[in-house]
């Protein structure tokens, strides 16, 4: 599965700047140049092992080089439908939560209902 990420590399001088970027593939050590501060990066999950990018800003007075550390792509697992795994875990535990609370509670309520006919018959014995 792949993903987009859109990175830039911006320079504060008085004087005018060059700025580029430079990805090296990781699988097949191929280098992309790209002219501009922007850089609209496709990737994809084989892409990040041992890849490398890096901004380079030059003018007359100095260049400067900044390598990017890794970028990944970050997914968020769905399950069919397009539903969000994490929302569907705290979904299924809070009814699970429910439930067994409920549980508890009908327990407790059970026994305050028995205790209170075992004192009004115990009650009713001792008048007689």
């Amino acid at each position: 599965r792949n993903c987009s990420v859109t990175l830039k590399c911006s320079v504060t001088s008085r004087a005018a700047v060059s700025i580029h970027w430079t990805w090296t593939d990781g699988n097949s050590g191929n280098e992309v140049t790209h002219n501009g501060s922007l850089l609209d990066l496709p990737l994809s999950p084989s892409d990040h092992k041992g890849s490398s990018l890096a901004c380079h800003a030059h003018n007359k007075i100095s260049n400067v080089t900044i390598t990017v550390p890794q970028i990944t792509c970050q997914y968020s697992a769905t399950v069919s439908g397009g539903f969000p795994v994490c929302l569907w875990k705290t979904i299924m535990f809070s009814i699970g939560l429910v439930i067994m609370l409920s549980a508890v509670v009908g327990v407790h309520i059970r026994e305050v209902v028995t205790n209170k006919k075992e004192c009004a018959a115990e009650a009713q014995t001792s008048k007689t």
